[in-house]
């Protein structure tokens, strides 16, 4: 590999050393138990759960480690997501990642609804009068990033999470690009759900081995 500074966090971090050595040992635990290793397998994802659930400020059983993100978010819409008269469409932003809105889409569409976009002024962040404006009596569901992946704007999520409560919406969280960047709160913040992966800023955790001094 070519020396250098790796700096795109916000993308596939470095692969950890520990990271060889756990595959490695899946594969060795594969090799040496086979079909019996489910009994090892099956509940490592309840296992991560209180170290992720810290990260997120949530409750350990508020959140389990699973799938991809496009995947779950997939799965969390088909749970939240309830169009009910002309409470029907989606809310995004014009400036999401574009999996993201692919996703919500695809649910508009089955249902004959619409997705929804929040405008930008400068092509690069939202307007707080914008996003105010979008969250209707029509919206049945929101999908919002905490972090602007363009831009790296960081959104109000206690102030929005209330206001789209307060308009009778459903309102979610996509943190693929904050999360191990930033603190979270999601369960006091009133998150109705929340997204997120662990290849990007997560990749540089790290346990201090000593105490970093100046």
């Amino acid at each position: 590999m070519p020396q250098g500074i790796y700096m795109d966090g916000n993308s596939l971090g470095l692969m950890p050393h520990s990271a060889r050595r756990a595959v490695e040992r899946r594969l060795n635990d594969w090799a040496e138990q086979a079909v019996m290793g489910w009994d090892r397998w099956f509940d490592l994802s309840e296992t991560l759960s209180p170290q992720v659930a810290r990260l997120v400020g949530a409750q350990p059983d508020e959140v389990i480690s699973t799938g991809s993100i496009t995947t779950n978010l997939h799965l969390l819409i088909s749970t939240f997501y309830r169009p009910e008269g002309e409470r029907r469409h989606l809310l995004a932003t014009e400036l999401d990642f574009p999996s993201d809105l692919y996703a919500m889409r695809s649910w508009a569409d089955l249902h004959g609804a619409e997705l929804r976009l929040i405008p930008s002024r400068d092509g690069q962040t939202l307007h707080p009068d914008d996003i105010a404006a979008a969250i209707t009596d029509e919206i049945a569901l929101v999908l919002l990033p905490v972090v602007l992946y363009r831009s790296g704007q960081l959104l109000d999520m206690p102030r929005w999470t209330e206001y789209a409560h307060a308009q009778g919406c459903v309102v979610g969280w996509d943190a693929a690009h904050s999360i191990g960047a930033l603190p979270h709160n999601f369960h006091d913040d009133g998150a109705d759900f929340a997204v997120w992966c662990t290849y990007k800023y997560l990749n540089a955790a790290r346990r201090a081995r000593r105490p970093i001094r100046p």
